[in-house]
């Protein structure tokens, strides 16, 4: 599993979408990181934020850019259906920037992970409960808690989390989503790809907890190969199927 974190601020809803309004504008990358620089300093400060310094800033964009303006060379087709679909179906647009921040930061859809297995056996949780966790995955990293406090506030800037009223210090969930045919397919390959595994059952991907938020229609596997020209289907027997990346056949 890839042990980079990475994840070094918080990285607030309106600035991703600011970024991809300045990315579709065809702004070069330098001009439309100084462009983010002005518009995330001008921005206030979340209750949970201390202060807002240059560094922090410069970790933002970073993230931001490698997010979406220059994304790891794997990520360039993925990251251009996932236009197409912001463009198509903008009512998805957190479910979108979400899978892409997944694809740059692993971690980040580790976190969620780990909120949704806290999910299935309770209502709430605590930032320490989720700490414990991670270093379970990670080992125990210094940086883990801090970098977890990060990925929290990014979701709850988002929706996808939420300040517990009743429960002080504790998390509850958000808004829950409702992801598109086309765009289960990329959850699905996202899952593949974070997890660094080359097939699963087919029927698994529909409980992954990463998508505690999302209410997933069944598909049957024969649509979602039609609907990602990236994934298919092995079948073995009469009711065995995993779902596998076509570039990961040869494994």
């Amino acid at each position: 599993m890839n042990k980079k974190i990475g994840f070094k601020q918080v990285i607030q809803f309106s600035w991703i979408q600011k970024t991809i309004q300045l990315f579709l504008s065809g702004m070069r990358p330098k001009e439309l990181r100084e462009e983010l620089q002005i518009y995330i300093q001008q921005q206030p400060l979340l209750q949970s934020d201390q202060e807002r310094s240059q560094g922090s800033v410069s970790f933002a964009i970073s993230m931001l850019s490698q997010t979406w303006i220059q994304p790891d060379k794997f990520i360039l087709p993925i990251r251009q259906e996932v236009l197409e679909c912001l463009r198509n179906s903008p009512k998805e647009e957190v479910i979108f920037h979400w899978i892409m921040l997944s694809l740059s930061y692993p971690f980040w859809f580790h976190v969620s992970r780990q909120v949704g297995k806290l999910f299935k056996f309770q209502d709430y949780f605590t930032q320490k409960q989720l700490v414990h966790r991670l270093k379970e995955v990670y080992g125990d990293r210094n940086t883990i808690s801090r970098n977890a406090r990060y990925a929290l506030r990014t979701l709850v800037s988002w929706g996808m989390l939420k300040d517990s009223i009743s429960q002080k210090g504790c998390y509850e969930k958000g808004l829950v989503l409702k992801p598109s045919e086309k765009t289960i397919s990329l959850l699905f390959e996202l899952s593949l790809i974070t997890l660094e595994i080359d097939k699963k059952e087919y029927h698994q991907l529909f409980y992954e907890p990463a998508f505690y938020l999302f209410e997933l229609d069944y598909l049957n596997s024969t649509s979602i190969e039609k609907l990602n020209s990236r994934l298919y289907v092995e079948r073995f027997g009469v009711n065995q199927e995993f779902l596998a990346l076509k570039n990961n056949k040869s494994i």
